[in-house]
């Protein structure tokens, strides 16, 4: 992940301000706070932060205008924006009007929100590989259709692991869940974990970490059949499409995948690695995408809050 990103933080809460300040900070970025939108805009103006973290509900200006004002300063400016449970509704506005994510607040994990801004950083990165590359290579316009296609690989596909990535997913399944809500199909998503990785990465390193992501990638390539989808959902966080299959069938393929893991020998220091996995299934466990993420996500937690190397399905 890159370091010493300028984020600026816009909270009227001193100690969401404090937290997010502190674990930022920590993580070698730099941060600016401030409790509202007109000072935010000024400072935005002033400095150009690559990278917000916006509270919806701000005093004076709200955190939607401010979102909009400075897409509109910026297009490329990567928002995440902060809501409570009973704010969950503006979430789903603010990502219609070009934030990145949202975070709900009070922060229950904050490795999440760690993980949240990684990901929107490795977004900033992308977008600034793009400019770059097309500065750099200044090539006709019989090359521009070469060029085009590198951009879209590189908007959809995760650099490290050579899975799609975060957004392609997401946009995937809603698609796809839509198709099996017309044509009256079930659908299935897995959420897998590699379990201790955290520690794993910090016993051994961040390339030795790095080189453990892409060896699981494969071993989750090997596993899927022609109609899955596999993408690398976050740091350590895998999610698995699986079209018209049924939990019954989906808890066959995890159990498969697992399997796979015991066998599979990695190379590094430690040769063995495990997962957690969480089933759900649409229409049972949810009727969009947001559901079918979340129900899955809780269903892995509750594999990982028993030992991990295991799959759970989710239940309503």
């Amino acid at each position: 992940m890159k370091q010493g990103t300028e984020i600026l933080v816009v909270d009227d809460e001193e100690n969401i301000c404090f937290v997010l300040d502190k674990l930022l900070t920590d993580e070698g970025h730099k941060v600016t706070t401030t409790s509202n939108g007109e000072e935010a805009i000024e400072l935005y103006r002033a400095r150009n932060y690559p990278l917000l973290m916006v509270d919806i509900r701000l005093p004076g200006m709200s955190g939607l205008e401010l979102l909009e004002k400075i897409k509109e300063i910026n297009p490329d400016a990567q928002v995440v924006v902060m809501t409570s449970h009973a704010q969950f509704d503006y979430a789903a506005k603010a990502l219609s009007s070009g934030a990145y994510e949202f975070l709900l607040k009070p922060f229950d994990n904050l490795e999440l929100v760690s993980v949240t801004i990684a990901r929107a950083i490795e977004k900033i990165e992308i977008i600034e590989g793009n400019k770059a590359l097309i500065e750099q290579l200044k090539l006709d316009k019989s090359k521009l259709d070469d060029i085009n296609k590198v951009l879209v690989d590189l908007s959809i596909i995760d650099g490290l692991t050579g899975l799609f990535n975060h957004r392609y997913i997401n946009d995937y399944l809603k698609t796809e869940l839509a198709r099996a809500r017309r044509h009256e199909k079930t659908f299935s998503v897995l959420f897998l974990n590699i379990d201790n990785f955290k520690r794993y990465k910090d016993q051994h390193g961040h390339a030795q970490g790095n080189t453990l992501l892409r060896e699981f990638s494969l071993v989750l390539k090997s596993c899927m059949r022609d109609s899955d989808l596999a993408a690398r959902y976050g740091s350590e966080e895998f999610v698995m499409a699986l079209p018209e299959t049924s939990k019954t069938s989906a808890q066959k393929l995890a159990e498969s995948i697992l399997h796979r893991l015991e066998q599979h020998k990695f190379s590094g220091p430690d040769t063995s690695t495990t997962a957690s996995i969480g089933i759900a299934t649409y229409p049972n466990d949810g009727i969009d995408s947001i559901d079918i993420i979340r129900a899955a996500d809780e269903a892995m937690y509750q594999a990982k809050s028993t030992g991990g190397n295991k799959v759970a399905s989710a239940s309503k």
